[in-house]
């Protein structure tokens, strides 16, 4: 997908594809943060770690303030950062194939599901055995 492919994995450590997806669902974050004007600045403090925010937002049914977005925008922004948050799973393993973010973006928003957090700032990462339980009950769509 990206500057992955340019490295034997043998030159980088172990650097895959799924780097270039965690690299991408950041982008993905950022670009639907702009597009609604979110302020990272927020008296909240859990708002300082953007994706541990938007997931709590998220998994809590709460929307994302976007201004004076229309409905088609909200639905817009809430699949990006879904999508985004799969692509920055903690573990590599756990984020999605390059095809699988394609067919995301290209769904309907009412049949993705929200990925389990790990995020290695938010405090409350599982044990591995738990987390990859959560991983593997999650079903994308």
């Amino acid at each position: 997908m990206g500057l992955a492919k340019l490295y034997p994995l043998d030159d980088i450590g172990g650097v895959s594809y799924k780097a270039d997806l965690y690299n991408f669902g950041m982008m993905l974050m950022e670009m639907a943060r702009r597009r609604a004007n979110m302020n990272l600045f927020a008296e909240n403090l859990s708002q300082v770690y953007f994706p541990s925010w938007v997931y709590d937002q998220l998994n809590e049914g709460k929307e994302l303030e976007m201004g004076d977005g229309t409905e088609e925008d909200r639905e817009m922004m809430k699949k990006l950062m879904i999508v985004a948050l799969w692509c920055i799973q903690m573990r590599p393993e756990d984020r999605p194939s390059t095809s699988k973010v394609v067919e995301m973006l290209e769904a309907d928003i009412g049949i993705l599901r929200m990925p389990p957090k790990s995020f290695p700032i938010s405090g409350d990462i599982a044990k591995d055995d738990e987390y990859t339980a959560r991983v593997e009950a999650s079903v994308i769509m």
